[in-house]
């Protein structure tokens, strides 16, 4: 495992922080929450959206990106994908049940802070979906340049929705590349379909996700 150093010591320091980079070819996001500093897939699995320039939501104390396309929720520290399907309550009424998880589906990369700076190294074990995607230019600048939107055929806006109160806003952050180290550029920044896999929770009771 080799690591490489993608930014000075105190780069991405404050919550809400990102550094959105290519690490030999792989597009990856840093993103600092809740004091932690996390390295994840940039390009999300499900459709190769802008995952790492989504919003942080608070999920029962795990930080989870929410990708701006279908608002899958990723937790930063696992990759895992979480879902909360319905449930009848005692009237038999369908309400929110449980958050659950399907497995973990975007990869996440090491990422140590030390005295000289910030380095990274690239978690490449067995297969996950996010590989699909993480080394697809079109989708990687996307990142890189903040584009969030999708077209106007298909876009995903939900009319009236407010954004809670523990949800931190998502944004383009900055964007480098190891290959070209000079060219970083710093700046200080601030639902959902199905996946085959979660298939694989229906007949237990739960609605999709």
């Amino acid at each position: 495992m080799t690591f490489h150093k993608v930014a000075p010591a105190g780069g991405v320091a404050e919550d809400g922080d990102r550094l959105h980079l290519q690490v030999e070819g792989r597009y990856v996001s840093l993103v600092r929450s809740k004091q932690t500093l996390h390295c994840i897939d940039s390009v999300c699995f499900h459709a190769g959206g802008p995952l790492t320039l989504g919003d942080i939501e608070n999920l029962e104390g795990r930080s989870c990106l929410v990708c701006p396309w279908h608002y899958y929720k990723i937790a930063m520290d696992t990759g895992e994908k979480y879902y909360q399907g319905l449930e009848k309550d005692a009237e038999g009424k369908l309400v929110p049940g449980a958050w659950k998880s399907v497995g973990a589906r975007q990869r996440v990369h090491r990422v140590e802070e030390r005295t000289d700076g910030i380095y990274v190294a690239l978690a490449l074990e067995g297969q996950l979906a996010s590989d699909a995607y993480a080394e697809k230019r079109d989708c990687g600048e996307r990142v890189l340049k903040g584009h969030t939107a999708l077209n106007a055929t298909n876009s995903h806006h939900i009319p009236g929705y407010s954004m809670p109160a523990d949800v931190l806003p998502g944004h383009p952050g900055r964007s480098g590349s190891l290959r070209s180290p000079h060219n970083r550029v710093y700046g200080h920044g601030e639902g959902e379909d199905i996946w085959p896999d979660d298939l694989n929770e229906l007949g237990k009771g739960d609605a999709l996700p």
